[in-house]
C-alpha cells in the first residue's frame, strides 16, 4: 500500500527483481515500520512517534495493514511506484485506488514503457537503488542521459548518490580538464575519497582524457574487487 492506493502485485515478481522486497515481505506481519519509536505517557497512553516525519499516532504502525492485508510502503509516491511497476508489468499500474477500482491501462510502447520524460526515469532509478533491483536499475540508466546540472562538482555528487559510474566518469573528466581545482568551499562538499581521486588524476594524467579514462578503468575495476 502506498499513500491511499493498494497495489495488487505478485510477490514472486517483486522478490525476483528485488532482494529488498524479498527481505521485506518475509518479515512477520506485526513488525513495526522503520523509524517509529514507542513511548508511554504518564497517563499510560501508548504513542508511536516518527521524529523525521514529525508524526504521532496512537496505534502501532505495523508493516502490514490489518484491514486490507497490504504491505505498507513509506517514503514513496504512487506516481513513482506506477512508473516502476510499468517496467515490471505489461500493464501499467496494477492497483486499485480505495475505495474504487482503477482500470488497468495497457502499455502502448514496450520499448519506452510509456515513460517519456527523463525525470520519471530518474525516479525509477532512485527506487531501483532503494529496492536493490539491478535489472530495473540497468534499464533506467540506459534510458537516462547525463543530467544537465549547474557544475561538474554537482554532477559528481549526484552521480555518487545514485551510484552511476558513467556520470561519475564524466564529472571527473570535466574536473580534471579544468585549469584549476574546484574552490575550497566546493571541495568541502565532496567526499574525501573523491578529492583524493581527483587530485591523483590531475597529478598523473593532467588533462589527457585518454589517460584519465585508463586510470578510471583501473579505479573502477579495483572498486569491483573490494
Amino acid at each position: 500500500q502506498v499513500e491511499n492506493a493498494v497495489y495488487k502485485v505478485h510477490n514472486s515478481t517483486l522478490t525476483r527483481h528485488s532482494p529488498w522486497f524479498a527481505r521485506y515481505l518475509s518479515q512477520p506481519d506485526d513488525n513495526i515500520l522503520a523509524g517509529w519509536q514507542y513511548y508511554e505517557t504518564r497517563r499510560g497512553e501508548d504513542l508511536w512517534i516518527h521524529w523525521d516525519k514529525r508524526d504521532i499516532i496512537h496505534v502501532p504502525p505495523r508493516v502490514r495493514d490489518e484491514a486490507t492485508g497490504a504491505w505498507i510502503l513509506h517514503g514513496v509516491t504512487t506516481a513513482q511506484v506506477d512508473a516502476f511497476m510499468s517496467v515490471l508489468y505489461p500493464v501499467c499500474a496494477p492497483r486499485k485506488t480505495l475505495p474504487l477500482l482503477r482500470p488497468n491501462i495497457l502499455l502502448s510502447d514496450l520499448v519506452t514503457y510509456d515513460v517519456e520524460d527523463q525525470e520519471t526515469w530518474l525516479e525509477i532509478l532512485k527506487l531501483a537503488n532503494i529496492w536493490e533491483s539491478k535489472s530495473v536499475r540497468k534499464l533506467a540508466i540506459s534510458r537516462l542521459k547525463i543530467p544537465h546540472v549547474y557544475s561538474a562538482k554537482a554532477l559528481l555528487t549526484f552521480a555518487r548518490n545514485l551510484q552511476v559510474r558513467e556520470w561519475t566518469r564524466a564529472a571527473l573528466i570535466h574536473l580534471c580538464k579544468r585549469p584549476l581545482l574546484p574552490e575550497r568551499d566546493e571541495l568541502r562538499e565532496l567526499d574525501k575519497e573523491d578529492i583524493i581521486l581527483l587530485c591523483t588524476l590531475r597529478a598523473t594524467c593532467g588533462d589527457d582524457e585518454d589517460q584519465i579514462n585508463v586510470a578510471l578503468d583501473e579505479y573502477f575495476n579495483d572498486e569491483d574487487v573490494k
